[in-house]
């Protein structure tokens, strides 16, 4: 007995030591950046005032809840990029993962997977060449339609819609890979029992072949909001956040106040609201599709 529990206690002892490192890095990595991010907030460092550290408290939490003139402008910025990058990713990636499941073509599923493998400052430089107002396509075709030239990074809702695409085109295969392997997975019986009772094509897929998925569908979700509430390397390549902070989020404010501005600690809380966000956006998410 006292054997069995030594060789018990062996194993779990190689375990944790093998386990150790990747502990190790995680706590390196995330868990000491996010303490410090929150110990640093409750204090007022200003790196043009380096002498300057202070404790205030829940000032800088109260600066951004009431004050701040820039707090609603970022908060709905978002949540508009953050929705319709999860919509759009979402929805073109379903029906590209129906289309795939129909048509066995490699060709067509080496062309739809390719964006995911360009890297994003790579979507990011084409983004800004396709939209520039004197030789890019897609302003060239709109001039084309409408006889007009036209700067589409100049104006808050364009600006937007522009970075949206721009992620949507980058994380489409994300979503069809996931769904895809979802969507061959579903048995077949199914189908055909609701073909037999007389159902649709397009009723079978949403009565039948949705609800089958609806694990992958959470996850996919799940990724695909915290993919989208933390983007940033596309709002930050393709307009700065702007113009008028429309393109700006919660993870481009914090880098723009604390790398740009200086204000290490406003940096810090802007960073732990948007980790609570995130967190708030999970969460219901998850709520609504278990309902």
């Amino acid at each position: 007995m006292q054997s069995k529990v030594s060789r018990e206690r062996r194993t779990l002892l190689e375990a944790l030591f093998f386990f150790l490192p990747a502990y190790l890095l995680l706590g390196v990595l995330w868990i000491y950046p996010m303490a410090y991010a929150v110990y640093l907030s409750f204090f007022n460092q200003d790196l043009m005032r380096p002498y300057q550290f202070n404790f205030v408290g829940l000032r800088n939490y109260l600066t951004f809840l009431t004050s701040d003139p820039n707090t609603a402008t970022v908060l709905w910025a978002t949540l508009a990029i953050t929705g319709l990058a999860v919509i759009g990713s979402f929805a073109v990636g379903l029906a590209t993962a129906a289309i795939m499941e129909k048509k066995k073509s490699r060709l067509i599923r080496a062309l739809v997977i390719y964006p995911y493998a360009v890297p994003t400052v790579v979507v990011s430089l084409l983004t800004l060449w396709i939209t520039n107002p004197t030789f890019g396509i897609l302003t060239y075709a709109i001039y084309l339609v409408t006889g007009s030239k036209v700067n589409l990074l100049v104006q808050p809702t364009t600006a937007l819609l522009t970075d949206v695409a721009a992620f949507i085109w980058k994380y489409y295969p994300f979503s069809t890979l996931i769904l895809l392997a979802a969507l061959e997975g579903v048995p077949v019986e199914l189908s055909e029992a609701a073909s037999l009772d007389g159902a649709s094509p397009l009723q079978r897929y949403i009565f039948v072949t949705l609800p089958s998925i609806r694990k992958t569908l959470s996850v996919l979700g799940i990724l695909l909001i915290i993919f989208g509430f933390q983007c940033f390397d596309i709002l930050y390549m393709v307009t700065y956040g702007g113009p008028a902070l429309s393109t700006t989020n919660m993870v481009l404010y914090v880098y723009q106040t604390a790398f740009y501005s200086l204000k290490m600690s406003y940096g810090s809380t802007v960073g732990v609201f948007s980790t609570l966000g995130m967190m708030v956006l999970t969460i219901v998410y998850l709520r609504t599709m278990q309902e």
